[in-house]
C-alpha cells in the first residue's frame, strides 16, 4: 500500500501529467459527442474509472489554479493601487524623482547629498524615498538602503514632470 501513497504524491506534483489525464479523460468521455466518427464510444466497464480520472485531475488542477488566480488577482490590485497613489506626489517627492531624472539609469547614492545645502534632514529624504518606493517609483537597494534607482514606471513620471516644468517656464 505503500505505493499507493508514493503515487498519489508523485502525481500531486506533476502538473503537466495531471493535465494530460484531464484532457486524455475528458476526450474519450466526450469526444464521441462531437467527433462521433473519429472517436469510439468508451466500453462501459471504463467510463467509472475515465470519469474519476477526469474527477480527480480537475479537483488537482483547481487546486493548482485557484492560488495562482489569487495571486494574479493581489498584484494586479497592488499595481493598480500603485499607480493610483504614484499619480499625486508631494514636492518633495517630486523634486526627488527630478533630482534622479538627472542621473536617468544610475542609482542615487543618498549619501553623497549635502543635506546642509539642500535644508532638509537625511531621514526625512528616507521617508521621502520610502513613499516613492510604495508607489512603485523608485527601488531601494535590498542591501544597501541609501542606494535607490528609478523603475521604468519613475522615469516615465520623472519624464512627465520635467516636461511640465518646462512648459510652465515656455508659458
Amino acid at each position: 500500500m505503500n505505493w499507493m501513497s508514493d503515487f498519489l504524491k508523485h502525481i500531486t506534483v506533476s502538473r503537466s501529467f495531471v493535465f494530460a489525464v484531464f484532457v486524455t479523460s475528458g476526450v474519450l468521455l466526450f469526444g464521441k459527442l462531437y467527433f462521433p466518427e473519429i472517436i469510439n464510444p468508451l466500453p462501459e466497464q471504463w467510463a467509472i474509472v475515465v470519469s474519476g480520472a477526469l474527477v480527480f485531475s480537475s479537483v488537482l488542477l483547481l487546486w493548482w489554479l485557484i492560488p495562482a488566480a489569487g495571486k494574479l488577482i493581489s498584484s494586479l490590485f497592488k499595481a493598480t493601487a500603485q499607480f493610483v497613489r504614484s499619480q499625486s506626489l508631494s514636492e518633495l517627492e517630486e523634486s526627488l524623482l527630478l533630482a534622479m531624472a538627472n542621473l536617468a539609469d544610475e542609482s542615487l547614492d543618498l549619501r553623497s547629498i549635502n543635506y546642509s545645502e539642500i535644508n532638509l534632514p537625511k531621514l526625512e529624504v528616507l521617508q521621502v524615498a520610502s513613499a516613492l518606493s510604495k508607489k512603485g517609483l523608485i527601488r531601494i537597494n535590498s542591501y544597501e538602503e541609501n542606494l535607490i534607482s528609478l523603475t521604468s514606471r519613475g522615469r516615465e513620471r520623472a519624464l512627465q514632470i520635467q516636461r511640465g516644468h518646462r512648459a510652465q517656464e515656455d508659458a
